[in-house]
């Protein structure tokens, strides 16, 4: 499978959990653009800024981390398959 599917396996995982556990809007907001950016620059063959987006995720990981550990252990995952292709 390729490393790009997986991170878009894992994004969808992030999206789903959300659904069931929501977190503060201002989070929310800035979570779901995170992975939008991630994704569309997935989709596309464009250099991406993945290390930024990585350090959003962690931002919002660390964040979650006390009040939404289900969420904060999604992004988790989202970045280790970040991390596993070299980001």
């Amino acid at each position: 499978m390729a490393k790009k599917q997986l991170v878009g396996e894992e994004i969808n995982k992030a999206r789903a959990i959300l659904e069931i556990h929501p977190i503060p809007p201002h989070h929310n907001e800035s979570l779901q653009a995170t992975l939008c950016d991630l994704e569309l620059h997935l989709q596309s063959h464009e250099q991406a800024d993945y290390a930024r987006m990585a350090n959003l995720l962690r931002g919002a990981e660390a964040e979650l981390e006390a009040d939404h550990p289900v969420v904060a252990s999604v992004i988790s995952g989202v970045i280790r398959t970040l991390a596993n292709m070299g980001i």
